[in-house]
């Protein structure tokens, strides 16, 4: 149902450097319209795009490597993977949730989520855990340690707490 990746640190840092440097976070919304609904979720987002020769670009390539290796693993056919930067400010959220809303405009349908964490010295109580969920049993908490990246089914519950420092992280998924 889910399993804990390794990022290179010096792929995280750059990374993360992307996603400070980046301009164009918008406040995230929910649904193909990206209604605002600031009780249900807080964070900014800014959408990954490839442009040649930056980080973006390699992180494309290597996401689209390990959706190539999801493919095989579990002989599905996954058409295309996105992703945003999330930035999470002191108090900042998203309630329990799936990601399996209706399928995109372009009818794809996400099955695999994941989250890429960019937090050098994250320290325990600092919030902005991800914590999954099977009814009501929990499968899952991950503190968002630079480098470390998660990767579940789009239909696992789940939900980010309130973060009590400014939390960084690339979230995306695999739609087939």
């Amino acid at each position: 149902m889910w399993t804990l990746l390794p990022i290179e640190p010096d792929f995280a840092r750059k990374l993360l450097n992307s996603a400070k440097d980046g301009l164009g976070y918008r406040q995230a919304g929910l649904g193909q319209h990206a209604q605002k609904l600031t009780a249900l979720r807080s964070d900014s987002i800014r959408w990954v795009e490839r442009t040649q020769g930056s980080t973006e670009t390699d992180l494309l390539n290597r996401l689209e490597e390990l959706q190539q290796q999801l493919q095989d693993y579990f002989r599905i056919s996954l058409k295309k993977v996105e992703s945003h930067f999330s930035v999470y400010e002191p108090g900042q959220f998203y309630v329990r949730h799936r990601d399996t809303a209706a399928a995109s405009v372009d009818g794809t349908a996400r099955i695999f989520s994941f989250v890429i964490y960019l937090n050098p010295d994250w320290k325990n109580g600092d919030g902005g855990e991800l914590r999954g969920y099977s009814g009501d049993n929990v499968l899952f908490q991950i503190e968002p340690h630079l480098g470390s990246m998660i990767l579940f089914r789009s239909d696992v519950e789940h939900e980010v707490l309130p973060a009590h420092r400014t939390r960084y992280a690339l979230t995306g998924w695999f739609r087939k």
